[in-house]
């Protein structure tokens, strides 16, 4: 079998292959464009709805001295970024989308139990020695 021979035959396989994909593709019925659209529109969603409201709540929580509800938004902020990190993580396997995940973690816990200090008052000495006679 001479070259010529052996490349059209592969330039006819390869043609079969590039059909077939392409049916398939066809058969699915997905639309690249809509998929693009609606991830774009998540993203969007996300940066508008959730960190502006969330900023804007912090800001008026700062404002009127609510220090636990301060807590509450920096744990679900933390969260909300916590599986961003980790979906990254998971795609990429780059050890710092796996550090900013166990970092947002801590910060999930470090704000719930500042969240619950606050509500409970345990930062108030008092209210803790208080606790303490009781036992």
């Amino acid at each position: 079998m001479s070259n010529v021979e052996y490349n059209n035959e592969n330039i006819n396989e390869n043609d079969i292959r590039k059909e077939e994909i392409l049916a398939r593709s066809r058969d699915e019925k997905r639309d690249e464009g809509e998929e693009h659209a609606s991830l774009k529109a998540k993203k969007t969603g996300q940066i508008f709805c959730f960190y502006i409201t969330a900023l804007v709540l912090l800001v008026i929580s700062l404002a009127i001295g609510q220090i636990s509800a301060v807590w509450v938004m920096l744990a679900l902020f933390a969260a909300f970024e916590s599986g961003y990190e980790l979906t990254k993580y998971r795609l990429t396997k780059k050890v710092s989308h796996m550090v900013g995940f166990l970092t947002c973690i801590a910060a999930v816990l470090f704000s719930i139990f500042a969240f619950v200090d606050y509500s409970l008052e345990w930062h108030n000495i008092h209210e803790f020695t208080k606790a303490i006679r009781w036992w």
